[in-house]
């Protein structure tokens, strides 16, 4: 068709720039992702079994965006049998280069989890410098909540030396693998872009997560330190919630006995009052008479009424003072 012809003539060997080794790989990469907007950038070049190799890569952190393309040409007779009996090595070597990728972007990972629950440790830490204002309530939460972050935070300080190690073997198993790649290369290849990758990347990559975790193993201890604070900040505030509460139960005791006495005082006096109101009664049980005798000896009702309630009147009269007089008594 006219549009198959006018992309075949983008690649005419007749043209100049088809001998341009780069323009053709660059058209390599864009035909690989025709369909998206994303490009590739060209990261090194060399030479590999006498042929022209070139490497693509777009340096993204995470492993899932992360493209990584060789573009190698066959333009030398022993390049494919030699690629074919390097094909394990070459193919180990790269194994082993995703690898080291990926457990540095874990690493990563791990670090800003790290991070994270260091600035929580660091801004409680400033919280009890000042006057702690927290309830027991709000110090026994965090006394419960630091044993977990501590737990989470020492596990992710042991994955990143994980990952530091997984770097190190795969440094080692790359190192392998290039070297028997290097035994069956010509003496004009060029693998430097391959050595690059160890001795910068990784050895940057291993340098990082080295100083992260000296940054970050130190907090560890403010971890048993804080718990020491808020324990002896707790036992202060339960001391003084002690204190107060015995306060309390001593001045409602004091209240209770004071009550009590009171009681007891007009339970005195009202008892002495009816003893003494009794003891009269039958001494003089009907001293109306005394008073007046013509009055209680009338035959009719209301006056025998009012002589009843003159003999009442009477001996309660006597039982009042007593009965005070005993009630102070007591208060005493």
């Amino acid at each position: 068709s006219p549009r198959d012809n006018r992309e075949c003539s983008e690649f005419d060997p007749e043209e100049p720039h088809f001998l341009s080794y780069p323009y053709l790989a660059n058209h390599c990469v864009a035909a690989l992702f025709k369909d998206t907007a994303e490009v590739i950038p060209l990261a090194a070049t060399g030479q590999l079994f006498g042929s022209p190799i070139f490497e693509y890569d777009n340096d993204k952190q995470q492993p899932k965006e992360r493209r990584h393309i060789l573009v190698w040409f066959d333009s030398h007779p022993e390049t494919v049998s030699k690629g074919a009996e390097a094909y394990y090595s070459l193919l180990n070597l790269l194994c082993c280069r995703s690898k080291i990728i990926y457990a540095y972007n874990q690493s990563r990972r791990c670090h800003e989890a790290a991070r994270n629950i260091s600035s929580q440790l660091e801004q409680k830490v400033e919280e009890l410098v000042q006057p702690p204002e927290e309830t027991l309530e709000d110090l026994e939460q965090w006394l419960r909540f630091i044993p977990q972050k501590a737990f989470q935070y020492a596990k992710y300080l042991r994955d990143m030396e994980d990952h530091s190690t997984a770097i190190t073997t795969n440094m080692l198993n790359y190192t392998s693998m290039l070297e028997k790649i290097q035994t069956l290369s010509l003496p004009d290849d060029n693998l430097a872009f391959f050595q690059n990758f160890l001795d910068h990347n990784c050895k940057q990559w291993q340098k990082q997560i080295e100083v992260d975790l000296y940054y970050l193993k130190p907090s560890q201890h403010l971890f048993d330190q804080m718990s020491s604070t808020i324990r002896g900040i707790i036992e202060v505030k339960q001391t003084e919630s002690d204190r107060n509460l015995q306060k309390t139960l001593q001045d409602k005791e004091a209240a209770d006995k004071k009550r009590e006495k009171q009681l007891e005082s007009v339970i005195a006096g009202v008892g002495t009052g009816l003893t003494i109101s009794g003891i009269s009664s039958q001494v003089a049980s009907n001293p109306s008479k005394e008073i007046s005798p013509a009055a209680c000896q009338q035959p009719n009702l209301p006056f025998y009424f009012a002589c009843s309630l003159v003999d009442m009147f009477f001996h309660i009269a006597i039982a009042i003072p007593v009965g005070i007089l005993v009630w102070l008594w007591q208060k005493r």
